[in-house]
């Protein structure tokens, strides 16, 4: 059976990341994340024990692998969009004619 998470949680965004960056390691996810590296650890660790990625830790980097796709989002598409809102005050004022010259 497939793990779910919720498309907006930091479980997700890892999964993502780790889907289109890879090799990746520890430093790198936590900028482009912007969460900070104890609780990216936590997370990491979470999934770790679900078997899905695995980090691995050497002397100077720590990477983190995709070892399982065995996972889904539910939620909100990241893709989708808030409808906009259109200002109704706001009206087409008539342009005046202009009789000069058109490049001044």
């Amino acid at each position: 059976m497939a793990h779910e998470f919720n498309s907006s949680s930091l479980e997700a965004r890892i999964l993502r990341l780790l889907q289109e960056a890879y090799p990746i390691t520890l430093d790198e996810m936590e900028r482009k994340l912007h969460v900070s590296i104890v609780r990216l650890q936590r997370a990491l660790k979470g999934l770790a024990h679900k078997g899905l990625v695995e980090v691995r830790p050497l002397p100077d980097k720590t990477y983190v692998d995709l070892i399982s796709r065995n996972f889904r989002f539910t939620g909100r598409n990241p893709t989708q969009k808030k409808r906009l809102k259109h200002k109704k005050g706001m009206k087409a004022r008539e342009v005046e004619e202009y009789d000069g010259p058109m490049y001044g």
